[in-house]
């Protein structure tokens, strides 16, 4: 959560790769999402899957991957605690993924479905528009939001 937190500060869009991937559908993933840094989770058997594809990662994508381990976790703590300046996000539009989910891939390769930062706010908010514009409550039809594209 505080690299989504981090990334986010910076204008930065985290990709939401399946964590059960490996092989090529892991390496499609990750080279569709154009980011430079992969970040994974201490787990045993996803650290087993990343580093089965190492070489490709590094060498073909040209990716970084850090392991967030116990190590890197007390590094960052250790960090002052700082606030990006706003130019980072200044020039962040409505319709900019906020996050890149992936499909199952379980008709071809996984694909990229950005969620946007203009469906975004209204979750926050807790105030959500219905399909003619008017704003509601949760309570009042949730199901508005849901039927957007």
């Amino acid at each position: 959560m505080f690299a989504w937190l981090g990334l986010w500060a910076i204008g930065a869009a985290p990709a939401m790769i399946n964590y059960n991937l490996a092989g090529n559908a892991l390496i499609h993933c990750l080279k569709v999402s154009g980011a430079t840094v992969l970040l994974v989770d201490e787990d045993p058997t996803l650290v087993g899957r990343i580093e089965e594809e190492r070489a490709r990662i590094e060498g073909e994508l040209g990716m970084k991957i850090r392991i967030i381990d116990s190590e890197m976790k007390h590094e960052i703590s250790s960090q002052k605690p700082e606030r990006p300046a706003d130019t980072f996000r200044e020039v962040v539009q409505g319709d900019w993924p906020m996050a890149m989910f992936y499909t199952s891939g379980t008709t071809g390769m996984p694909k990229g479905v950005p969620f946007r930062m203009e469906r975004a706010f209204p979750q926050g908010a807790s105030v959500n528009k219905t399909h003619d514009g008017t704003a509601s409550t949760p309570d009042a039809d949730s199901s508005a939001e849901s039927h957007r594209p």
